[in-house]
């Protein structure tokens, strides 16, 4: 079986449950701020090559070291950096 998939019968892939309660949630999924709305709005601008909005998204919204963008993308660092400057 392939990672990521679940076997018949399988209600979850092991991923942890969502809490019962909105109460439980870290962040109000109703309420984004306007910082982040805007990062969101720049970083999907179709001018942008999909790599860069990726890179750019993966930095500005999720928070994501450079190091850790490169490793996903298999890429080196100074790329990864240069796409996201240019972005």
């Amino acid at each position: 079986m392939l990672c990521g998939q679940l076997a018949e019968g399988e209600a979850s892939s092991g991923a942890p449950a969502p809490p019962e309660r909105a109460d439980d949630l870290l962040w109000d999924p109703d309420q984004v701020d306007d910082d982040v709305l805007a990062l969101m709005f720049i970083a999907c601008h179709p001018v942008l090559a999909p790599e860069a909005r990726v890179a750019l998204t993966l930095r500005a919204v999720a928070g994501l070291a450079s190091e850790e963008i490169a490793r996903a993308f298999l890429v080196p660092v100074p790329t990864v950096q240069a796409r996201i400057t240019r972005a």
